[in-house]
């Protein structure tokens, strides 16, 4: 809490509760670690956190790849986030976020999943192959979603709830399967 670092060419792997927490006040770069096999999550980042992530391998998490609470200043590009429990990018009330050039593939939740009035700007993401939908904007949340690639995913490309605001634009979106189902618990 309240620190500065770098955390950078780590293994973070098998650990109880979660790889990487960063609290408020926190202001991190984290770069090409490889966070895998982790009960719980890859990374969380807190409200009130500062955080530059790039370059991570974050895969195999019992649970979402990455969790974003609440109010935090974060801007993740060029990560790959694979193979979690739940979703890849859990995003929840978060607004000063950015994840552009991330590669979100192969989870059994959503690829990206926006709740609580999230509004983070997603851009040039490859979101594919995730058992859910590729991209899942709930309980008032909204963001604006540029230049993607969305598609192969086992649930709509994109879903977004009635009341829920998202801004789309030049997103390519294919080969999804559509479907009715209700959203998956949070958990």
């Amino acid at each position: 809490q309240g620190g500065k670092g770098r955390i950078a060419n780590n293994t973070i792997r098998d650990n109880a509760g979660g790889g990487i927490i960063l609290e408020k006040e926190a202001q991190s770069d984290l770069k090409a670690n490889t966070i895998t096999a982790n009960d719980g999550f890859g990374v969380q980042l807190l409200p009130g956190c500062n955080a530059r992530m790039s370059g991570n391998t974050i895969k195999e998490q019992d649970g979402h790849g990455i969790v974003v609470e609440g109010e935090c200043t974060a801007q993740l590009r060029n990560n790959e986030v694979a193979q979690s429990s739940l979703a890849g990018v859990l995003i929840r009330a978060a607004r000063s976020l950015v994840l552009e050039e991330n590669d979100v593939h192969h989870n059994e939740g959503a690829g990206l999943r926006l709740v609580d009035g999230a509004s983070p700007l997603v851009e040039k993401n490859q979101i594919k192959h995730n058992a859910d939908c590729g991209v899942r904007v709930e309980s008032g949340s909204a963001g604006r979603l540029l230049r993607n690639v969305i598609e192969e995913n086992g649930s709509s490309g994109i879903f977004s709830e009635p009341g829920c605001e998202p801004q789309l634009a030049e997103n390519y979106v294919h080969h999804n399967e559509m479907d009715e189902e209700t959203p998956a618990e949070l958990e």
